[in-house]
């Protein structure tokens, strides 16, 4: 009679086991993919910061470039001013362009 009473309260144990994991088993599942979401957004953010670094680092060498550009235009159109035929139009784009470019004067213009 024990023997019975024992394998009574061990299949009882097993059912109330696999009757918890059955009604667990939904948020098992959601807590895996919660899991991976979380996984993804982190590599996400990890990749954010390295890009963010990296846009930074190429603005402020974009910026760089344009602040040197300004200055070298600046040095070149004060030390090469424009002719005094030049009017506003092709003629002063085509002169600057001259002067920029290092040419002479000696082109003859339209």
């Amino acid at each position: 009679m024990a023997i019975l009473a024992a394998l009574c309260l061990v299949l009882a144990s097993l059912n109330i086991w696999q009757a918890y994991r059955a009604m667990t088993a939904p948020m098992r599942l959601e807590n895996e993919a919660l899991s991976a979401s979380l996984r993804a957004v982190t590599g996400m953010a990890e990749q954010r910061t390295r890009d963010d670094a990296k846009l930074m680092a190429d603005l402020e060498r974009i910026a760089d470039r344009g602040q040197r550009v300004r200055i070298e235009y600046r040095s070149i159109a004060a030390k090469q001013p424009l002719p005094e035929q030049c009017a506003p139009g092709q003629q002063r784009v085509d002169a600057i362009n001259r002067a920029l470019s290092g040419a002479t004067n000696q082109e003859s213009s339209p």
